[in-house]
């Protein structure tokens, strides 16, 4: 009786587990265009602040060649603190010349019923001895 109560709560489980399983994995393509996007974005966003700090890069530049061309000390000192200024923001811009996507791997539950029916399995532990096992059941 107890074998056939254990055989019902098994094939429960299994039916359940195989069910949310397959639920969970038509989403898995979603999942992997919807990474790809992200990344996609991220890049982009990160190419459009190189782009606006080299737009920055050569307003300094030209305004400081105006500058130096005309040659009063005043206008001088005060390009330079500018320039001082924009290679300093150069500098903490600088970690975006490598990509910055993220290829890091964590494990989210795709579905809260196989995570709770997977947490539910439990661990089947005997001191019976393997050759003289039988186990039955369907696969």
């Amino acid at each position: 009786m107890k074998t056939a109560a254990l055989n019902f709560v098994l094939q429960q489980h299994y039916e359940s587990l195989l069910t949310c399983f397959c639920s969970s994995a038509g989403g898995i393509g979603l999942n992997v265009e919807k990474i790809n996007q992200v990344k996609a974005k991220s890049l982009y966003l990160q190419v459009e602040k190189l782009r606006q700090n080299l737009n920055k890069l050569d307003n300094t530049i030209s305004a400081v060649q105006q500058v130096l061309e005309e040659g009063r000390s005043m206008d001088i000192l005060l390009a330079q603190g500018c320039m001082l200024a924009q290679v300093q923001e150069l500098k903490n811009v600088r970690g975006l010349l490598q990509p910055q996507e993220d290829d890091r791997i964590m494990f989210t539950p795709p579905d809260q019923a196989l995570y709770t029916a997977i947490k539910s399995m439990g661990f089947v532990s005997s001191g019976a001895f393997a050759p003289l096992t039988r186990a039955t059941g369907k696969v």
